[in-house]
């Protein structure tokens, strides 16, 4: 009398064989997949760059979030609040400012003050 013994086969066994059989690797990266749309928000940056923590004073931001508001009510244009920053930011350094020859946070501020007026 015979016997018939059935095996299960592990993964790397199934493969193997397949992979015997077919004469190639089979893999799930070689079958071509359609793009899948990028979740989030879309990419608006041109330039490389980091992410970057700055603590803001409160007046700041309701300062910051106020004017990013009216600029939305006057024209509807999608303006956030870390994109007038970094306008703001670029603006200054663009400008020529002279800035070698600062003393503090707050000879800044005046200075630009001054200088917008």
């Amino acid at each position: 009398m015979t016997v018939a013994v059935t095996r299960r086969l592990c993964h790397q066994q199934f493969t193997a064989i397949l992979r015997s059989v077919v004469g190639k690797r089979i893999s799930p990266m070689s079958r071509a997949r359609p793009e899948k749309p990028r979740r989030g928000r879309p990419l608006v940056h041109n330039d490389k760059w980091s992410k970057v923590s700055v603590v803001l004073f409160n007046r700041q931001i309701i300062r910051l979030d106020a004017a990013v508001l009216a600029v939305r009510k006057k024209s509807d244009a999608t303006l956030t609040r870390a994109a007038m920053i970094r306008a703001l930011i670029d603006g200054v350094l663009d400008s020529g400012f002279d800035l070698t020859d600062l003393t503090s946070e707050r000879d800044l501020r005046m200075r630009l003050a001054q200088r917008l007026r």
